[in-house]
C-alpha cells in the first residue's frame, strides 16, 4: 500500500511535539487526521484547541 493512501490518526495538542509529527507524517505522504481531546476544559483546552486548530488548517 502506497503511503498516500494510508491513513495516521494523530492525537494533536496544540503543542510542538504533536505539530512536528503530524507535519512529517504529512511530509512522508501520509493522509493525517488530526484529534483533539478536551479532559479539563476551561480556558487552557480552549487555547490549545485554537493551536491545533491553527495547525491543522496550515497542514491542509
Amino acid at each position: 500500500m502506497a503511503k498516500k493512501e494510508q491513513k495516521v490518526l494523530i492525537g494533536m495538542s496544540g503543542g510542538v511535539d504533536s505539530s512536528v509529527a503530524a507535519f512529517l507524517l504529512q511530509k512522508e505522504g501520509y493522509a493525517v487526521e488530526g484529534v483533539f481531546i478536551d479532559f479539563i476544559g476551561g480556558e487552557k483546552s480552549r487555547q490549545d484547541f485554537q493551536k491545533a486548530q491553527t495547525v491543522a488548517k496550515k497542514l491542509k
